[in-house]
């Protein structure tokens, strides 16, 4: 048996969400091993005790945070929500520093103990410069309007109108885009243990539900981004990241069409229970990079992963720092009985990311830099990565006090100017180490130098610790963002005294990128070919309204070249256009340069690193490496591979029917040395294929083409869509075997990567399965049936679905009314016994169902021309379908639950004879009159 690839089409995977509300899924249970439960045993109609043990567990329940407000009230132990004694009311030590601080909620309408606004998220739409602010709001949540508030700027964070609560079904962690595809806001939040999200198409007045990124029980820490990157191969598309304790890991799902479909999840960490926090950037370039931390026995790591494929699959990265100690102050660890800073302040050091505009990737984060219990507990530290995350470099201590006090919570921003912002809780002013302000630091050279420590908040705040929460919770992370001038600094404290005690709330600090004036390039990269010249724009932006002249600069030139500014000195706001001439003497490579900035009289410099990028000669042949040539038994989706041919940005593949290449049947262009055909090849057919380099010179020359062979495929298909919790394909194999069939196997890995037409095209039977997937992925997605239908029209083809939750996750789609013949599904009937029905499996069983899991399965109304195939002690559990050129059949219960491997290949071989049959009535012959189309 040969094995099928799971690999991907260009574009995402879709998923269709359901009408289903996301409060519906309280009662779920997905992403857990449930090998445990008996068919006559009632599924639970809470998150599974496996999930609620999680509770319990001394290395997983550090980690929750907001997921906690879900699970301890769904499992039953609401009562541990608080349980830390709220401090006396204290004022703030209060002082105008660095501008004015902004409420951004209005504390005016809480009321109660609890009214908590904190741990902020935020979004600007760039062409009406609104602000969307996004925080926690335990007021709203007593008030049994969810976790979830939101307020609106139309000054650029001057003043705010708080606009209330998001959603009832909001569950906490906020975080906000805006979308520039279509100009609207979309707010995902954690919801009754999965994730939601919602859209706001009146410029952030209003929010409304769109639906359930992923139906969880135990998900947490959600995070979103989106690219916005006109250019992008993936432009408009939404990310949103998490923590699923239930599968183990960071995962990831992606959208296209602003939150209508989503793609099943992604595993982005390698699966381990141990890590939290995970924060998503989009580079320039549309890449994918996350970041998350790993704990384990006191120590944390910070680990990166990428994807280029618009979140379809991740590379793991370096790390950014490795094997710290975890902050703990021991007393407030002791008393939140987890890692806690002092003030019983719980705390897990998360990272955020940015990339800047030159494609630099930057990283925040925080440790204690000096050893458990000793000196320091935590201070926050920077790095950055020229190289897409494969190194980084050295690390930056952020906070520049000399004092022993907590530094933490650290957030980063990058803009389209490449200063980078980053700020910071810090207690450096309170020798107690209590009192809390925040910080900022900037860098207005992406990253290289930075400026001074500034103090950005007016007050010192003490600490509250609201008892509506979860126990010691004062906010998990915060978000800023930049404008073209300013860095928009957002964070929460507790100056404010309410109803007798403090009031944490949200305040906004817009902080100046520069007092005077800043360098910009545009592009911040020039590729040329020698001796062309290097051509920048260069733009001096003003602040303040600064008007002393700039002069400026090119420091860094590689020999033989010159630089010819077209303006110089420039007045801000202004522009001059930089021409870097006698590219042919340096020789091809990359080189740095500086861009300097000087006014006059002040004497004042910023700078810009800018690169420019030589090329003398196309690149030469490539050698060409794998498959062989003269190859035989290649697989028809090949992996073609070849060695880097010099001063090669891309590459062009082509593959031929014949050695002169005048029949040319795929082709693709690649950054890599490698590439893994998109399409299948014909089996057993004889091809020719062959690689060339290309860069600003232009294409290069081919190297003598290989030829290759591609392997034989067997008439089956097996689809593998189960969660492998438990691994079901066995129990299909078994029967498979025991029939002598031979069969592929396509591995959907638990996502929405399925077969296209193409490669279904070279098989006339498919068996699907989906074991125990719940919440997203059973079944085919959007693009998958399309290529079932699309399949299934051509003739000649055959196809059996098996899955007790299909039907829960996709709802009655036009593919399974129209070609299977369902008219209407009751869910969750939970079938004990069937029994075949109808010309294709009358006289077998009755079957008595041993589920290796819960028993969800589901009972059908069989539509017009529609044959049962199976009665259930509950009705119709499956159904069966003949029509011009094809046939096929939907159990909606879980093949693998009739035990016996002998009843399942009775099954089987009665599905596949009745194929046979369809395929005799003139296939085998040729006669093919009684076919609507035939496929060669």
């Amino acid at each position: 048996m040969m094995g099928v690839e799971p690999v991907g089409i260009e574009g995402v995977p879709v998923l269709c969400t359901s009408s289903r509300s996301i409060g519906a899924v309280v009662v779920a249970v997905l992403s857990w091993p449930l090998a445990m439960a008996a068919a006559a045993e009632d599924p639970p109609r809470r998150p599974s005790r496996e999930v609620c043990r999680l509770l319990d567990d001394p290395e997983v329940r550090p980690l929750m945070d907001a997921v906690l407000n879900h699970l301890l009230p769904a499992c039953g132990r609401e009562h541990e929500l608080g349980l830390i004694a709220q401090s006396p009311a204290a004022e703030a030590n209060t002082e105008e520093t660095n501008g004015l601080d902004v409420l951004v909620n209005d504390p005016g309408g809480d009321s109660g103990v609890s009214q908590t606004q904190s741990e902020t998220s935020l979004a600007l739409d760039e062409l009406t410069g609104t602000l969307c602010a996004g925080y926690n709001d335990s007021f709203h949540r007593v008030q049994g309007q969810g976790v979830i508030g939101f307020s609106r700027s139309m000054d650029g964070g001057l003043s705010f109108t708080d606009q209330g609560a998001l959603d009832p079904e909001s569950d906490g962690d906020p975080s906000l885009v805006w979308r520039r595809a279509d100009g609207h806001f979309y707010y995902s939040t954690l919801a009754d243990g999965g994730v939601g999200l919602w859209r706001s198409s009146d410029d952030c007045q209003t929010f409304t539900l769109v639906g359930p990124v992923h139906r969880g029980t135990s998900d947490d820490k959600e995070m979103m981004t989106v690219d916005n990157v006109d250019s992008s191969p993936y432009f408009g598309r939404l990310y949103v990241v998490w923590t699923d304790f239930g599968a183990g890991g960071i995962r990831a799902a992606a959208s296209g069409d602003g939150g209508e479909t989503w793609s099943s999840p992604v595993q982005v960490s390698p699966p381990n229970t141990s890590v939290q926090g995970a924060w998503p950037v989009v580079a320039p370039d549309g890449d994918l990079f996350v970041a998350w931390t790993r704990f384990a026995s006191g120590r944390m790591s910070i680990h990166a992963a990428r994807s280029s494929d618009g979140g379809r699959t991740f590379r793991q990265l370096a790390p950014a720092t490795i094997d710290q100690v975890r902050p703990e102050d021991p007393a407030a660890t002791s008393a939140c009985a987890r890692s806690a800073l002092n003030g019983r302040i719980r705390y897990a050091p998360f990272p955020q990311l940015a990339v800047g505009p030159d494609g630099v990737l930057h990283v925040v984060y925080s440790y204690d830099p000096d050893g458990a219990g000793t000196g320091d507990t935590v201070d926050v530290f920077y790095r950055r990565s020229t190289d897409r995350g494969e190194s980084w470099g050295r690390e930056t201590r952020l906070n520049n006090d000399q004092t022993l006090t907590d530094q933490f919570f650290p957030t980063l921003a990058v803009g389209a100017s490449n200063v980078v912002s980053a700020s910071w809780y810090d207690r450096r002013l309170d020798p107690a180490n209590l009192l809390i302000d925040h910080y900022r630091r900037l860098s207005q050279d992406g990253g290289l130098t930075w400026g001074e420590n500034e103090r950005v908040s007016d007050a010192s705040t003490p600490v509250y610790l609201d008892p509506a929460m979860a126990t010691c919770y004062h906010s998990d992370y915060d978000t800023h963002l930049q404008d073209p001038a300013r860095a928009l600094v957002q964070w929460s404290d507790d100056r404010n005294l309410h109803a007798g005690h403090n009031d944490p709330d949200v305040f906004m600090d817009p902080q100046p990128l520069s007092d005077d004036f800043l360098v910009v390039p545009e592009p911040w990269t020039a590729a040329v070919c020698a001796p062309d010249d290097g051509r920048y724009t260069i733009a001096v932006q003003q602040f303040e309204d600064f008007a002393e002249p700039v002069a400026l600069d090119v420091e860094g030139l590689p020999p033989g070249t010159s630089a010819v500014f077209s303006v110089n000195p420039v007045v801000p706001p202004g522009s001059s256009e930089l021409a870097v001439a006698g590219t042919a003497s340096p020789g091809a490579g990359r080189y740095p340069l500086t861009v300097s900035g000087s006014s006059s009289p002040t004497a004042l410099v910023h700078v810009a690193n800018i690169t420019l990028d030589v090329f003398d000669v196309s690149p030469p042949p490539p050698i060409l490496a794998e498959p062989p040539d003269g190859a035989s038994g290649v697989d028809v989706r090949a992996t073609l591979r070849w060695s880097a041919a010099q001063q090669a940005v891309t590459y062009l593949v082509e593959i031929a029917t014949d050695a002169s290449f005048g029949n040319v049947v795929y082709s693709a262009t690649t950054a890599d040395t490698s590439h893994r055909l998109n399409q299948p090849l014909e089996p057993e057919h004889t091809y020719h294929w062959r690689v060339r380099g290309a860069n600003v010179c232009g294409d290069g020359a081919w190297p003598a083409s290989w030829s290759f062979t591609t392997r034989s495929v067997p008439p089956l298909l097996l689809v593998d869509d189960d969660d492998n919790q438990p691994d079901v394909r066995p129990a299909y194999e078994s029967a498979l075997a025991a029939l002598g069939r031979a069969w592929d196997v396509w591995d959907t890995d638990n996502s929405d990567i399925e077969p296209t037409a193409a490669d279904l095209a070279l098989y006339r039977a498919v068996v699907w399965f989906s074991g125990d997937e719940y919440g997203g992925a059973a079944g085919a997605g959007a693009e998958g049936e399309g290529a079932v239908a699309a399949w299934l029209d051509a003739g000649a083809a055959c196809i059996m679905i098996s899955g007790q939750d299909i039907l829960w996750d996709r709802g009655v789609t036009p593919l399974l009314e129209g070609y299977f013949g369902i008219a209407a599904v009751e869910d969750d009937t939970r079938h004990a016994t069937v029994s075949g029905m109808g010309s294709v499996f009358g006289g077998l069983g009755p079957y008595a169902l041993d589920y290796p899991f819960y028993n969800y399965s589901d009972t059908l109304t069989p539509g017009d021309g529609t044959e049962v195939a199976f009665t259930g002690d509950q009705g119709v559990a499956a159904v069966t379908r003949a029509a011009t050129g094809y046939r096929t059949a939907f159990l909606a219960f879980p093949l693998e639950a009739v035990a016996a491997e002998e009843d399942r290949r009775q099954v089987l071989e009665r599905f596949l004879e009745a194929c046979a049959e369809l395929f005799a009535d003139g296939f085998e012959s040729g006669n093919t009159a009684a076919w609507s189309a035939t496929v060669p």
